[in-house]
């Protein structure tokens, strides 16, 4: 009967991904239901112990930027070491974390938390995206993106919903949310632990985290081995980290900006829970945009996403004063959104060699939370001086010069397909294919 219920559970994600991969997307949705009950919550729990949005900003921003100088280190070492020993590591500083949350009555001690929170994140989210890639082919792997974003995001409406029923029948302070990371966090370490490594997996560099993160400093001298391996891999590699500054600070206008006007548009704390949840409804459905990547083509996908983006950005620039336009509005910038990330992942997945599949994860999760940094600190002092609004404007002046950049690059930012086949003499000859762009 057990076995039955596994394998019909598992079954919806096809049967071309292998079971380590199911089972890791499994523990990923248990692990984000607690951060869709918390996440919509955080600038707001921020601000109640802050003098202003700028202040806000920075002091969310202080996360990103931890995570932004920890990603590249933490991306080697996921080289060197086993990517299953810092997922489990990471699960229990995230239990740890939340007490340190929970307890936070000052802005030190809420820094202190959001410090330990950006080294906790890139070790779990750099080695499970640096597992999927090591445990996955070139034909499954945008699959493989598509339903981990699926999962990701599938958790966090689970858990809006709950932070909604949450908010409507008990009286509850926003810290006390924080200590359902400790049950959240050991169940997924239970979970996790009971994947059992696939035959295939490749060695590991190195015995032990300890002689794996000596290896990171002495040897390979921070920063300076991954970012040379990254300007590697050409123009490409530069392009896709641009899109992804520009990601992040599109999804920030979600994770930052939307909890704040919140109070403006009298949403209340279930309102924004459930808003906040339907803008992670079109994330769920990566898997079949991934699908659509496939057959248009992954640079015509970004870029008409960039290109909408900036459309979608200006019309909520006009539209804050009805709630049911901005919010169809914001759905349709979360579409967006949705409709990008698997073509970017696809072609990130594309150009890493295997041998450096962590640090050049490493580097993309920094730009991504370069962008993370950047965006709220921006949108705090444009807040202030100009009101909230004014940052869908900013944001839509940046898509339109990230598409335009993109546009300009676009032969650049297509992966050649090789092709064998025989010519007339019955020798072997080597095609680049390479794929139409507009």
């Amino acid at each position: 009967m057990t076995r039955h219920f596994k394998i019909s559970t598992f079954s919806i994600l096809g049967p071309d991904l292998p079971k380590n991969i199911k089972m890791l997307l499994f523990t990923v949705l248990i692990f984000v239901i607690v951060w869709g009950i918390i996440e919509p919550f955080i600038p707001l729990y921020i601000k109640s112990i802050s003098p202003s949005y700028t202040f806000v900003g920075l002091i969310f921003a202080a996360l990103n930027i931890f995570i932004f100088f920890a990603s590249v280190p933490i991306g080697d070492l996921v080289d060197k070491a086993k990517p299953e020993k810092l997922i489990k590591i990471a699960f229990v500083f995230y239990a740890i974390l939340g007490p340190l949350y929970g307890f936070a009555g000052k802005i030190a001690d809420l820094v202190f938390a959001r410090s330990i929170h950006g080294v906790a994140n890139p070790v779990l989210w750099v080695s499970t995206e640096a597992y999927i890639r090591k445990n996955t082919n070139k034909q499954n792997n945008l699959k493989a993106f598509g339903w981990y974003s699926t999962m990701s995001n599938l958790g966090v409406v689970i858990g809006t919903i709950i932070a909604a029923i949450i908010f409507t029948y008990f009286a509850i302070e926003i810290n006390a949310l924080f200590f359902l990371l400790v049950p959240f966090s050991m169940a997924s370490l239970l979970i996790f632990m009971k994947i059992k490594p696939e035959p295939n997996t490749e060695e590991t560099k190195c015995e032990g985290i300890q002689q794996a993160i000596g290896e990171v400093i002495q040897k390979d001298k921070i920063y300076e081995k991954e970012i040379k391996d990254f300007l590697g891999l050409g123009k490409i590699a530069i392009l896709l980290a641009i899109i992804v500054l520009f990601n992040s600070i599109i999804m920030h206008v979600i994770y930052f900006l939307l909890p704040l006007m919140s109070e403006d548009i009298n949403l209340g704390f279930a309102g924004l829970a459930l808003l906040y949840g339907l803008l992670h409804v079109p994330f769920m459905f990566c898997f079949a945009l991934a699908g659509l990547a496939d057959k248009k083509g992954k640079t015509k996908i970004i870029l008409a996403g960039l290109l909408l983006a900036a459309i979608v950005s200006a019309m909520l620039f006009f539209s804050t004063g009805i709630i049911e336009i901005f919010a169809i509005l914001c759905l349709a910038l979360a579409f967006v959104m949705a409709l990008i990330i698997p073509s970017v992942n696809s072609l990130i997945s594309d150009i890493t060699p295997n041998a450096e599949i962590g640090e050049i994860t490493g580097i993309y999760y920094a730009m991504y939370y370069l962008g993370g940094t950047i965006g709220p600190i921006a949108f705090g002092i444009i807040g202030d001086l100009y009101g909230l609004k004014t940052v869908f404007l900013t944001t839509a002046g940046i898509a339109v010069l990230v598409f335009l950049i993109a546009f300009k690059f676009r032969k650049n930012l297509v992966v050649p397909k090789i092709i064998i086949i025989p010519d007339k003499k019955s020798t072997l000859r080597i095609i680049l294919d390479e794929a139409k762009t507009p």
